[in-house]
């Protein structure tokens, strides 16, 4: 994937929209609002930012380009970040990792896509499903990296899973009662639902090997 310097997408976070560091009045030489709408998009853009994070608290950023390169609608691609009338997007997370760029749509002309794109990415991100389902799909995959990170073997098939036939009952009393099979035989253990998830919490770590 092509390493496409700030200067050449729009960021939205949680303090405003910019490129390369500084408030987005203009991109690639377009601005990116009348000026009597700066505000308002601003606004708007922050309001959809929030949405996300509450989707997914690890979000940090959210990218929009005017690329050349062209793709398929949610579909993840490699834009080579030359100034175009295509419209992609992406998420930053916390820990530093890049989601992949997806492709919304070509817009009329590049000045069009500079002006237009940030807020069709942000629309398309909160209102359409498989479009936002693609944008966050780095979540899984950071999982994942943090898993491996941490020592966790990652199953492809659930039987494979060293926790199996879970069964966890709750008495009338309000005591819950968890069992289970392991590798290295059976575990059953009682106790209030802070207690049960203090203690599965602890022997799931040791069964996964995570610290």
């Amino acid at each position: 994937m092509a390493n496409i310097p700030n200067t050449e997408y729009i960021t939205v976070n949680a303090n405003g929209i910019f490129v390369g560091g500084k408030p987005a009045t203009t991109y690639r030489g377009q601005k990116t609002y009348d000026t009597d709408y700066v505000k308002y998009n601003t606004d708007y853009m922050k309001k959809v930012f929030a949405w996300m994070q509450k989707q997914n608290p690890k979000i940090e950023e959210f990218h929009i380009g005017a690329f050349v390169t062209p793709g398929e609608y949610a579909k993840p691609g490699n834009p080579d970040g030359v100034f175009g009338p295509n419209a992609w997007c992406r998420v930053k997370y916390k820990n530093g990792n890049l989601g992949a760029w997806v492709f919304l749509h070509t817009d009329g002309s590049a000045a069009d896509c500079a002006y237009y794109c940030a807020n069709d990415c942000a629309d398309s991100v909160r209102r359409h499903a498989s479009f936002r389902s693609a944008v966050f799909d780095l979540g899984d995959k950071q999982k994942t990296q943090e898993s491996k990170q941490k020592g966790v073997k990652m199953y492809k098939d659930v039987k494979d899973y060293p926790i199996q036939n879970t069964i966890v009952l709750c008495d009338k009393n309000g005591n819950y009662h968890v069992a289970f099979d392991t590798r290295a035989g059976h575990e059953e253990f009682s106790g209030t639902r802070a207690d049960v998830v203090v203690q599965m919490t602890r022997r799931v770590k040791r069964i996964l090997h995570v610290r």
